[in-house]
Order: C-alpha cells, then sequence, then structure tokens
C-alpha cells in the first residue's frame, strides 16, 4: 500500500485531555496539548504556540497552502507540508487539529471535516474559527471593485463565506460532538498609515495568479479604494465574524 506524506509520524502518543470551558480561552490554550501527543495544524502560526509546543514535546505537523509560509516554518525549525485538509486520508493519527491562521482555506467544507475528523482519533478534538458571511465586509466590497476596475474577474481568487448553521451541520453530518459553536465578532480599526500593510494581508492569499505587474496594480487600486473610505470616515473599521466551532470524535467512531 502507498505511504501518505503523513506515515513518517511517530507512535500513537497517549489519550487525549478534555477542552477547557472558559470561552475567553484562544484556540490554543482550548487545545493544551501535552507532550507526547500529536497534533495538525491548518496554517502556520508564525510561532506563537508552534515553538514552544515543539519545545514542550508535542509532535506537531504543519499544513500550508503557500509555499513561502511553508519555508518560513521549516526555517524555524518546524515539519511543514504543503497540504490541504480536503487531501488528508489518514486514519486516527492526532490527538488534535487546530486552525491556526483563518486565512488557511477549506475550499470543499464537508470532504474537509471529513478528512479531519477521519485523522483524528477517538476523543480527538478540533478547534477551527471559519470566517462567516459579513467577514471583513468592507474590504472585501473594495477589493471587488478594484477586480472589476482592472478587468481581473478570473484571475483573483474569490471567497463565498457560508452561515455558521451550515457548518454546524456539517459536523453533525459526519458524527462529531460539538462542544462548543459560537459567533465572534472582532474589531479592527485601519489608519491610512497601515492601509498598504492591510491591502497586501488580504492580497497574499487572494491574487496568486496574477504576476507581479499586475498584482502591485490591484494592490494600488485596492489602497486607493480603502483611502476613500478612511478619507470619509475617519479610519476603515473592520469586524471578522468568526465561527468558534469545539468538536471532538467520539469514542464510539473507533475502526
Amino acid at each position: 500500500m502507498a505511504k501518505s506524506l503523513l506515515d513518517f509520524m511517530a507512535p500513537l502518543a497517549a489519550q487525549s485531555s478534555g477542552l477547557p470551558i472558559r470561552k475567553s480561552l484562544s484556540l490554543a490554550q482550548r487545545l493544551s496539548p501535552k507532550e507526547g501527543e500529536q497534533i495538525l495544524m491548518l496554517g502556520y502560526d508564525e510561532g506563537r504556540n508552534s515553538l514552544a509546543w515543539q519545545e514542550k514535546g508535542i509532535d506537531l505537523l504543519i499544513l500550508c497552502q503557500r509555499e513561502r509560509e511553508a519555508a518560513r516554518a521549516r526555517k524555524a525549525g518546524l515539519r511543514a507540508v504543503l497540504a490541504h485538509a480536503e487531501y488528508l486520508w489518514d486514519r486516527e493519527r492526532f490527538d488534535g487539529v487546530i486552525l491556526a491562521d483563518p486565512s488557511y482555506r477549506l475550499f470543499e467544507p464537508g470532504r474537509a471535516i471529513a478528512g479531519i475528523l477521519r485523522a483524528l482519533r477517538p476523543g480527538g478534538r478540533v478547534l477551527l474559527e471559519i470566517p462567516l458571511s459579513g467577514h471583513l465586509d468592507s474590504t472585501e466590497r473594495a477589493l471587488a471593485a478594484a477586480v472589476s476596475r482592472l478587468g481581473f474577474e478570473g484571475k483573483i481568487e474569490t471567497v463565498q463565506y457560508r452561515e455558521a448553521e451550515e457548518w454546524r451541520q456539517l459536523f453533525r453530518k459526519e458524527g462529531a460532538r460539538q462542544e462548543e459553536a459560537q459567533v465572534l465578532y472582532r474589531h479592527h480599526v485601519v489608519s491610512g498609515p497601515k492601509l498598504r500593510e492591510w491591502a497586501e494581508m488580504i492580497l497574499a492569499t487572494r491574487a496568486l495568479l496574477l504576476d507581479a505587474g499586475q498584482r502591485l496594480r490591484l494592490l494600488e487600486s485596492l489602497v486607493e479604494l480603502l483611502a476613500s473610505i478612511v478619507e470619509r470616515e475617519g479610519s476603515l473599521t473592520e469586524e471578522e465574524v468568526l465561527l468558534r466551532l469545539a468538536a471532538r470524535r467520539d469514542q464510539e467512531e473507533a475502526g
């Protein structure tokens, strides 16, 4: 049988612990992995928790969707591969799965969730913060206008944000035991001097099909449109709309 990219993982670790209940905790604090556990991280967290986890003796694998991101993780001494959650075919490898970067895309939600839960050991936990409809609404409208202005339709990835109930239903369909599902709102106030940095962050995962010249033109157009919002309103006030979902694979689902 052909080996998958995860066959180099260490032997099975100890049983997972329960999830803390306090909702003020970050995802990483809620996951609270222990020495010897195997954790799958979706997206690179730029070392915020991953480095400390590795030093603690946690067996960590990071899935990245961009080569530059994977290179940064490897340079920091972490194991990182280019892969999508939709192609997780391994069974019962991990004690926990965490979405470390909301920009890590679950392109086919049903398939991705099935793969994540299949990769968990019985009792394993998954923690996600998934962008919902209304996420970064003003920026998304400005980006759509910039793309239309330049005629780049079809050259830039569009995102269709889903509703919270759709995600909940997908997890229920796969037999996951949901321990938390709440909508979070995180406000950002972006001033004029920070607009370019903000626009570059937005385009990092959306303009992969553009060449350098096209990407620069789109960046300048997006910054101009965002600047008009700042001029009119004093700042760009954005809101992240996220579904925080904590679930567990039931012990009975083994086999």
